[in-house]
């Protein structure tokens, strides 16, 4: 899927936008808005971004994950070169505990993380606009576009993006 964004400078057009795509079929569950009046959004019952999007829990997860189980394969060459003798689960639980420890230590640092998919639209985000995301199939890619600029032209286009989340994008 696609992610389209979108910054709009009022919660009003924000409420009307949501509205609009919530007619044109697109659920809450592709449809996200992220701001710093997040209680404005609430009151207005407007799908907000949820901790997965604001934050880098799972791509900083997610390389953690990776150098943990790196880190859990050198151990256990080192226990190989040095011919330590340990019982054969030993060696896996090394591993897998490495493995966990790196993803546990990855995600606890990108919980503190903005999200890097997201780190262009900060400065915008910061003047107390709303970054709009939508998540569109390619069938409909074009009709949200259409729908967005002809109803909605206050809404400032400001790209697309994926959203699978890539370890080293």
């Amino acid at each position: 899927m696609k992610r389209l964004y979108f910054i709009v400078d009022h919660l009003k057009h924000t409420e009307s936008i949501s509205d609009d795509i919530h007619k044109a079929g697109i659920s809450d569950w592709h449809f996200h808005v992220l701001s710093k009046d997040e209680s404005g959004l609430y009151r207005r019952h407007v799908h907000t971004a949820n901790i997965y999007h604001r934050n880098d829990l799972v791509h900083s997860g997610q390389r953690g994950l990776i150098f943990g189980v790196l880190f859990g394969i050198l151990l256990l060459l080192g226990l190989h070169f040095f011919n330590i003798e340990l019982p054969q689960y030993i060696p896996l639980i090394f591993f897998v505990m490495a493995s966990c420890f790196g993803a546990w230590l990855g995600g606890f640092y990108g919980i503190q993380m903005n999200n890097y998919q997201l780190k262009r639209f900060e400065a915008e985000i910061d003047k107390g606009k709303y970054l709009i995301f939508i998540d569109v199939t390619r069938k409909n890619q074009q009709q949200v576009k259409a729908l967005m600029h002809q109803y909605h032209p206050e809404a400032k286009e400001m790209g697309q993006g994926n959203t699978l989340i890539l370890p080293f994008a």
